[in-house]
């Protein structure tokens, strides 16, 4: 991992008025590139069996303009191995296989000098957030995540696409003694609730309880994102930032967008988050390095400080 100072870097740039770049979609990047990513493992079988992809697609987004690397460790769980009939011991030697060659992909692309995001997702699916299995049973699941993301070398962990305030504190309460920073990014299904119908003034009040550093809106559509913000910045007074979903229409379970909003209207809702205020921008599902591309141009178009 880069060093710890690099990170308080980043939060003190942020103080200073920086908006940093997030990277965008892997899983979209990945389906245009020709790796298969069926259900349930998705984009976790590309770090098997393309993990020079993986690399690459991150490489890609740093030469557009990211400063930070998620991981492709959105489904590198046992819990989704286990779906292919592999035995327990099994699943947890492939998801970890899985996991470790993520992190090598981002950490080799970032070559010691971007921050690595450790991506921890819902146990099940995102967008089925009443199949969470209690928390008694996630605890234990989000804890080994959050250890082997650690043990990789990650700078920091990324709870997103959290559309449940049972899975947000279950994530929080498994990880909370790591010594690493963590953001949490909700998924919305309008500007006032998550994904399950729980408010996101609720929300934000459980992860103040927390060492969160800094909170998203991510994969929810461009329009409901910006909505969202009246809340955010009313009920949260640490950083924040933003990752919509670009493609149009239900999201897609399997990340394979076929259309995405003009981008004009694109255009138009990133420079309203770049003058809200937002600490850090990328995007979700559907995206790529031109959309990156994007954000770093409007970020020097409006003055801002990106550094």
């Amino acid at each position: 991992m880069v060093k710890q100072s690099t990170y308080w870097n980043y939060l003190e740039a942020i103080a200073r008025g920086a908006t940093i770049i997030l990277d965008g979609a892997m899983g979209s990047q990945l389906i245009k590139h020709g790796c298969p990513s069926p259900l349930p493992l998705w984009s976790a079988s590309a770090n098997l069996d393309a993990p020079e992809t993986v690399k690459k697609t991150h490489q890609s987004y740093l030469a557009a303009g990211a400063q930070i690397l998620t991981t492709n460790t959105f489904r590198t769980t046992a819990r989704t191995f286990i779906k292919l009939n592999c035995g327990r011991s099994r699943a947890r030697r492939l998801a970890l296989t899985s996991l470790k060659k993520a992190v090598w992909a981002a950490r080799t692309a970032s070559a010691e000098s971007y921050l690595v995001a450790g991506s921890i997702a819902p146990l099940e699916d995102c967008y089925c957030p009443e199949l969470f299995p209690g928390i008694e049973t996630a605890r234990p699941e989000f804890a080994e995540l959050g250890q082997d993301l650690y043990s990789a070398g990650v700078d920091l962990l990324l709870f997103e696409t959290m559309g449940s305030l049972f899975e947000v504190r279950a994530a929080l309460l498994a990880t909370d003694h790591l010594e690493l920073p963590r953001w949490v990014s909700f998924l919305i299904k309008n500007g006032r609730q998550l994904w399950n119908g729980d408010t996101l003034v609720d929300a934000l009040e459980l992860v103040k309880s927390h060492a969160v550093d800094l909170v998203l809106i991510n994969c929810s559509s461009i329009t409901h994102t910006s909505e969202s913000l009246s809340v955010i910045k009313v009920h949260w007074s640490r950083p924040w930032g933003v990752y919509p979903n670009l493609g149009t229409g239900k999201p897609a379970i399997d990340g394979d967008i076929t259309a995405i909003i003009p981008k004009a209207e694109i255009e138009t809702m990133i420079i309203d988050f770049i003058d809200s205020g937002a600490a850090v921008i990328g995007t979700c599902c559907g995206s790529g390095p031109e959309h990156t591309r994007l954000i770093s141009k409007l970020i020097a178009a409006s003055g801002d400080v990106h550094e």
